[in-house]
Formats: structure tokens, sequence, C-alpha cells
């Protein structure tokens, strides 16, 4: 029997970075936001005492990493090390969040396949101890396994429940590609020597979270922004597209390259979405969508 699970796509409403910590990772601040763009992950796994094993079988738009090399796969590895249960998993996973762009779809999927696995064998493991996989596994996956919007610090482990009503977006995925690590080289080259920007107006944004989407659209940011966009000059240019067609505010994702607009209504978002070639036309997930 498969257990299937959504793994919804997140973009940084707000994102700075505070400083480098001593073990190599960053401090951050940001606001996460879940939206209805998913890939779609079906897990089945049968108790075998010969030990882990895992087939992936991934399919959909966008091209994954095979086998150990996939962060679901690793997800499920660490279920079964933590738990000591052998298992054979097989794990089909259609891919329709861009990769490499920001949206956390690799931790998504992480994230679900926690999720589904812990179902499958009853919930062995609290919240508290997914959370735990969570964090060894990537910064976004203890994000993704609740979903929803949160303030999260840390590396993104420490998380605060926030509200939010429902927003309209159109997310632009580009083809250009920068990695998270040369993102934050180049940040650290502009920051670190004169120290990094308060990020205290992150408060802004999280107040204007209860205004709507005029207000919050004034407030997005995004620190990486500035570094990323020279290299990759369609993002770039879709920020400006989405601008001209009404957005309220419009910036990138993550570490880049994908970039969104929020639009006031369902129907200006499609407008513009059809104006833009590649982009995809998305709304809240609000609540919850996994631990709560």
């Amino acid at each position: 029997m498969f257990v299937s699970e959504k793994a919804y796509a997140k973009v940084n409403l707000w994102l700075g970075v505070s400083g480098l910590r001593g073990d190599g990772y960053h401090d951050i601040v940001t606001v996460m936001h879940s939206v209805s763009l998913a890939d779609d992950i079906m897990l089945r796994a049968d108790a075998d005492p010969r030990g882990f094993s895992c087939i992936l079988e991934a399919d959909g738009a966008y091209e994954v990493p095979d086998g150990d090399d996939n962060i679901a796969v690793k997800a499920a590895r660490a279920f079964c090390e933590k738990t000591g249960i052998g298992a054979a998993v097989t794990i089909r996973l259609v891919k329709n969040i861009p990769t490499c762009a920001g949206l956390a779809g690799g931790s998504s999927d992480a994230a679900a396949v926690l999720r589904a696995i812990n179902k499958r064998f009853s919930e062995p493991l609290s919240v508290s101890e997914l959370e735990e996989l969570a964090i060894g596994l990537g910064s976004d996956v203890p994000f993704c396994l609740h979903g929803g919007t949160a303030l999260c610090l840390g590396r993104g482990e420490k998380m605060t429940r926030l509200g939010c009503p429902d927003l309209d977006f159109v997310i632009c995925p580009s083809p250009e590609r920068v990695s998270t690590g040369t993102a934050y080289a180049k940040l650290d080259e502009k920051w670190l020597p004169c120290g990094y920007p308060d990020t205290a107006s992150c408060n802004e944004l999280i107040v204007s979270l209860s205004a709507g989407a005029a207000e919050c659209g004034r407030r997005l940011y995004n620190i990486f922004q500035d570094v990323v966009i020279p290299l990759c000059p369609v993002s770039g240019e879709n920020i400006s597209r989405l601008r001209s067609l009404g957005a309220c505010g419009a910036v990138m994702s993550g570490s880049g390259s994908a970039v969104y607009g929020i639009f006031e209504t369902r129907r200006k978002a499609e407008a513009a979405a059809e104006k833009i070639p590649g982009a995809v036309c998305v709304s809240s997930v609000g609540e919850s969508i996994g631990y709560d």
C-alpha cells in the first residue's frame, strides 16, 4: 500500500542573514510561506529484516538526482536508521517544483517522505524527533515538515507559526542557476567586512501579514537579491515584468533563481502569468500541512 503526500513549495516573504556561525553555517531570519505548487510523493515501505533499501521512481517536468544522492532517499534512510526499522522502500516522485530555484523543492520532498514513512509505520517518531531528522537533512526541511507560514531563525529550525491571509502569487522560474554555496560566498564577500545589516525590519513584514497583499507586497525583502541577480539577468528581468504587470511587490525566493510577485486578486495574477513565459500562478497553503 502506498502513502501519498503533497510536497509544497515555499517562498520567502522576508529573508535576512544575521551572521556567519562558528560551524560554517549562517544564522538567518526569514518568513517562509507555503504555496500550492507541489511535488507528488507516493511511498511504499515493507518491513525487511535485511535492512534498508530504496528505489526512487522519478517523473515530471524537472530532473532530480538519482538514488542515494536524492534528499528524499536520504530522508527515508535517516528514518530507518533512527528507528532501527529495516525496510524496502519505494518512492514515486512527480517533480513539479523547479529545481535549484530557492523554492525548497528538494527539502519539501524530504519532509513529505518523513511524514509518509512515519505514518506507514504507525508514527514511531514524535514531532520533535522528526524535526531533529529534518534539520540534519537541510535547513528548509523543518519548515517543510509543517508548512503554513512561520518565522524561522537559526539555520531555519527555530520556528514560530504565524497567521497569514490567502495570497495570490506568480512564480517565475529561470533557466539560470546559482548554487547556494556560491550565493552565500557572494553574500559574505559583500557583508562580512562591514557587518550584516540589521534584521529588525522583518517585524514590519510580520505586522503587514494581517493587512493583505498590498501591504505585504511592499515589505518583501531578500538579502540575496543584490548579489544573485547580477548572475541571473533573466530573474532580474522577471522582477521588472512582475512589477509592470501590477504586482504589489516582487522579489527573489531563497538564494534564487526563481522570483515571484504578490497580486491583489487571483484574476490579476492569472493575467500576469499569461504574459511571462514559464510563469505559474499559485495560491497560499496557509494552514499547517504536516505536524502542528
